[in-house]
């Protein structure tokens, strides 16, 4: 997933609905203002490719890259032909 995707998804998390509402707005100042809008982000494979092609990348807060036991932040991905297909998203 390159990291505009993971913004969106984590922005869609609180842009619900069809009218940004001041708490929303609140919400997202607060999350960009915190560690989350520190980050660098520079997904990295976790390991290699399974027999169906499909990796992990995971993302700054994930147990494997210094976050708490636990903590995911990762993605499956599949790449061919056509691009990178996300297939599973976990936080």
């Amino acid at each position: 997933m390159p990291p505009q995707a993971y913004l969106l998804h984590t922005l869609s998390e609180i842009l619900q609905g069809g009218v940004n509402t001041p708490a929303q707005r609140e919400r997202v100042e607060t999350l960009s203002k915190g560690l989350f809008g520190g980050m660098v982000l520079n997904p990295l494979r976790l390991g290699s490719p399974d027999a169906e092609g499909k990796s992990i990348l995971t993302y700054e807060g994930d147990e494997t890259r210094g976050g708490s036991k636990g903590r995911r932040h990762r993605v499956v991905v599949k790449a061919g032909k056509g691009g990178v297909c996300v297939l599973a998203c976990s936080e």
